[in-house]
Parts: C-alpha cells; structure tokens; sequence
C-alpha cells in the first residue's frame, strides 16, 4: 500500500496531545501519538501500547502489562517504565485521576496503578485517545514524539505523516487534509481528490441511515457514543430558574430537530447515556420535565460553534418562541465556546461530547460538582453521591442502580436538555476497503487496505436516499 489522503475538518488546534481541544486534533494526533489501551467496535478494550490489564478482586490494584520490541520515534523503548512516567507525569493529572490515584510503579515489564478505592471506568479513561503516550526524554525537551507514524510534513491545508516500520499496520502513508465545509469535503471526495472523508457531514450529502453508495462513494454509519445537548448555565443567567429551565426543556421537541435538521440520522436520546453503552438502561430514570414555569416572555442568549447545524439552530428558537422564551443565538469559532464555557458567559449552550461506552467519563465530568466540563454548575448531593458509588463498584449491577438514581436526579434538576445520540459516519472511495465508522468517531485505519475496484467504480450505482 502507498498512501491514503484523509479529509478532517478544518479545526485541527494542537498535534501535541497535551494540547488537545477538538476531535481534529484527535483524529490527525492519535496516528502520531498510540496510546495504553484502544476500543474496537466491540467496546472491549485491547492492547494499544499494552498487551494485557487486569484488576485485583477489590478493584484498587490494576496492572498493565507493556511487551517489549516497541520504540518511540526518539528511539527511547516503549516499555513499562516510559508507561509509568506517562501515567505520573501526563495522564493521571490530564485524565483527572489525581484524587484517585494513590501510587504508580512500574517492574520493567508491567505497570500496576494503585487507587485510593475501586475505579471501574480505569481501563474505558486509558482508552481515550488523550491517553496517549509520549517519549519521556522528548517531553521534558518540550518536543513530544510518539510511537505512531512520523510526523513529515505540516502545511497550509494538509498534514502528512509516514508509517515507522514496515510491520506497523496501516497504509505507508497518511495525508491528512482539511476542508472548512461540507460541501468542500463531499466535493472533494466524490472528484477523487481525497479517499476518506470521516464525519463527512449528512446534511451534505443527503445520507439515508443504512450504508450503501452514493455518487460512486461508499457511505458507512453506525450509531455513536456521542450526544448533542443544550445546556443551562444554572448560576449566573437567566436560567438559573429551575422553572424556566423545566419550561424551555417541555418546548423543545428533539424528534423534530432530528428529523429536519439530520436528515433522520441519529436517535432521540432516552436519556444522557448513549443507547449503545452497556449501561444504557440508566436512562430509564429520565422523565421529560412539563411545561411547568414562570411567566413572561424571557430572552435567553445561546451560543454554539460557527458549524453547528444552521436549521437545528433555527428550529430550537422558534420551538423555544412559540414557549414564549425569546432566543438569541451567537456563533462563536471553536476556541472562543470552551473559553465561554469554562467562564460560564452564556445562557445556554449547544454542547457536543464523543464520550465512552463507561458513563462515568461523562456523567462525573458533565453533571458533578467538581466535574471538569460541569458547565451547567449544577451542584447536587444525589447526584454527586449516585456517581461517586457508581465509580467505586466493580459490579455493574450495582453501578447501573446508581446511574438511574443519578439520571432521575438530573432529569428533576434540568441542568440539560438530551437533543441527539449522533451516528458515526464514514465515506471513501470504492477502492478503499477495511474501513468502518466506530461508535466514538475516531477513525481507524490499522486494517485500511486500498484495491482497484474498476467494475465497481464504474457502475457508481446511486443509492436510493430520501431527499433531505
């Protein structure tokens, strides 16, 4: 195999993975920078740098067993002691686990981590691509280097990377290039100029929900771990009424926003874990709020990224208007929300997360008091506790008896509104074979293989897609 051109949206910030904000940087980063663990399709987790993991019976005591053969692109060893530094240094703060951690070793040949208490989402928060593992010499220069493909190039529109040995799985290389819209994207893909275009958007190419080909390229989906919600800023605006929250949540009709605004593509979401995590019965504790509120006709601000959805932003103020809740929507470029955000200078937000199958990344980063990415600034007691005991249990019964209390707490309080589960979405060229959509939207391209389909690139048959 050669190479295989790549389109990604034009939103790439960072390739150091200390640095990451968007999923751009993660799709072009996690080729140059592998990580302990990865998740397949299949959400168990397997060897990324490591060839085995396992827990002692009380969940506190985790070991990480790291084979040897692997180098950095330094020539520094991937081996247990480099893992042991990545996870003191880097990961254990990055992924907030330092109030979890209690202490990391490493043997030469494995890593064992110990835990003030159980810790059951471990294994799923060393399987985020920010989970990546860096030459430690290379760190402390302040130049990181991966163990992943080699970093040759970086222009104006493209990033180019080459495989580090011949047994590396993969093509020989990889050009990643960036497009602003979708419409550049498809364009560019239905002409040839690139083979793979990952997250291509539906709207564009006015997609049908099962797989098939389209104008002579090859469209994959599969439902995703992501969700697209509306958050409330419940300390410092307007929406601090748990009224007027409960009001413009009962206004809302998500099933429209999806039919029109994504063509049908995606679920309504049941609840605020994605109906493809093994816990997904958690949301039986949701319960859409009434229309209950105060009166008046209150005007509440909502940003968004510039490229969110133009007809769901549309759709949501006039369903919020006719409530009588007046809605004024402000786009904002990609580093401008999280700043908005982490300040909390909003009313509402239209939040997207790719999260893990393991609800605990999620629920604990988004609805906890301490949470990270808690924007919303709810503060509950319920909720903190149904979480805390969810993530210190290794039995999952138990922790999914906890995740209900926590999503029927959530579903009183209306921190937010649940507007989309997304789908993962994949097109390419028919002589690219081996590529599928995986349900958290990183693209994988270990088992990409290219082959001169001509019959089948000829007939560039049209699949029967509904007109958006």
């Amino acid at each position: 195999m050669n190479s295989i051109v790549v389109a990604v949206e034009d939103a790439i910030t960072q390739l150091s993975p200390d640095g990451w904000r968007t999923l751009a940087d993660c799709q072009v980063g996690r080729h140059l920078y592998p990580g302990i663990l990865t998740t397949p399709r299949g959400h168990r987790r397997r060897r990324g740098q490591a060839a085995a993991w396992s827990a002692s019976a009380d969940g506190t005591l985790w070991r990480i067993d790291v084979p040897p053969g692997r180098a950095f692109q330094d020539g520094t060893a991937v081996d247990a002691d480099a893992v042991a530094f990545n996870l003191i240094r880097r990961l254990v703060p990055m992924l907030g686990l330092y109030t979890d951690v209690e202490q990391v070793d490493s043997d030469g040949t494995s890593v064992t981590v110990r835990t003030h208490q159980p810790l059951a989402s471990l294994p799923a928060r060393l399987a985020l691509a920010q989970a990546a593992l860096v030459s430690p010499p290379s760190w402390e220069r302040g130049a990181a280097v991966g163990s992943g493909y080699r970093l040759v190039d970086v222009g104006h529109d493209q990033i180019t990377m080459a495989k580090p040995q011949a047994e590396h799985p993969g093509p020989q290389t990889i050009i990643m290039r960036t497009f602003r819209d979708g419409a550049a994207t498809w364009e560019a893909l239905a002409s040839g100029l690139v083979d793979v275009a990952y997250e291509c958007p539906y709207e564009v190419i006015k997609l049908s929900a099962r797989s098939g080909i389209v104008d002579g390229v090859r469209v994959r989906t599969c439902p995703s771990l992501s969700i697209n919600m509306l958050v409330f800023n419940t300390v410092e605006s307007a929406a601090r009424s748990r009224g007027l929250r409960r009001r413009a949540a009962a206004a809302i009709d998500p099933a429209a926003v999806l039919a029109r605004a994504h063509q049908g593509v995606g679920q309504v979401p049941r609840g605020p874990v994605a109906p493809c995590s093994r816990f997904e019965r958690a949301n039986d504790g949701h319960n859409r709020p009434d229309a209950a509120g105060p009166g008046g006709r209150p005007t509440l601000g909502l940003v968004a990224e510039a490229a969110y959805n133009p007809v769901a932003i549309d759709m949501l103020c006039h369903q919020l208007a006719e409530a009588g809740i007046a809605c004024r929507p402000e786009l904002l470029p990609p580093g401008e929300l999280i700043k908005r955000l982490r300040l909390r200078q909003f009313d509402m937000a239209l939040v997207g997360a790719a999260v893990s199958d393991d609800p605990d990344i999620f629920l604990t980063e988004c609805f906890h008091s301490r949470g990270r990415s808690n924007y919303s600034g709810i503060r509950d007691k319920v909720v903190d506790d149904a979480l805390l005991q969810a993530r210190t249990t290794l039995d999952p019964q138990r922790r999914l008896q906890a995740y209900q209390r926590a999503v029927a707490r959530l579903s009183h309080l209306v921190p937010a509104v649940y507007l989309r589960n997304g789908a993962s979405v994949v097109a390419s060229r028919p002589h690219v074979h081996g590529l599928r959509p995986h349900p958290d939207h990183l693209l994988r391209l270990e088992d990409v293989h290219l082959r001169d389909d001509s019959a089948l690139a000829g007939s560039r048959r049209r699949d029967r897609t509904p007109a958006a």
